[in-house]
């Protein structure tokens, strides 16, 4: 699926981002885990019950991170959550700069829930924070169309704890490197200052 086109007004849907997601567990399995986009809507349209055997063969509480995509169907719009099991974090980032504590109540709950259903034992919940992550530290999306590339480009970045130093000026080269992945069955870590971004990712496209 070529998700580059030049007019760039593509929506990502849940298939493309399911796909990057599962590259992301391959890539990161050891460290991180994230949850098939499908995840959040069965939870919201049928409880617990519905979603407490997703993901049973996964280790959830041996992770250093949980990660969620999620729809907001009212708004047609893409944003993550990650429970940071080490900073004992929920955090929220929308690419719009927008904000959904029920979102977050909601998996937590889960998250409690799944705690005690796989562990056996209490999730310490008053040891835990609900955050939205500062403005600052978040890229602003300034289109109607990029959210799902930078939900993808979000969760690779948190997959390996790396600080956000793109923009939405960079989205069209995410954008091409995602449709490049998908291809190669590879993640390809942007690991370079944020104004080396695009001659890198041009680099890799090239196959330099």
């Amino acid at each position: 699926m070529d998700i580059s086109n030049q007019n760039q007004q593509y929506y990502l849907n849940d298939a493309v981002i399911n796909d990057y997601m599962q590259l992301i567990n391959t890539h990161y399995g050891s460290d991180v885990y994230v949850f098939d986009t499908f995840f959040y809507l069965n939870l919201c349209a049928r409880g617990f019950d519905s979603v407490k055997r997703w993901a049973r063969k996964i280790d959830l509480f041996s992770k250093k991170k949980l990660m969620f995509p999620i729809n907001l169907k009212s708004i047609s719009h893409w944003v993550l959550v990650c429970a940071d099991l080490e900073t004992k974090e929920l955090k929220y980032l929308d690419s719009l700069h927008g904000y959904n504590i029920n979102v977050q109540l909601k998996l937590f709950e889960y998250l409690r829930k799944i705690h005690m259903e796989r562990v056996g034992t209490p999730f310490c919940t008053d040891q835990w924070n609900l955050k939205q992550l500062d403005n600052t530290l978040v890229p602003k999306q300034s289109n109607g169309y990029d959210c799902g590339v930078f939900v993808c480009t979000f969760a690779e970045y948190l997959a390996r704890s790396a600080t956000f130093n793109f923009a939405q000026s960079n989205m069209q080269w995410f954008r091409n490197l995602i449709t490049y992945e998908l291809h190669k069955h590879k993640i390809v870590p942007v690991d370079v200052d944020g104004d080396e971004i695009e001659s890198f990712i041009r680099n890799v496209l090239n196959g330099q």
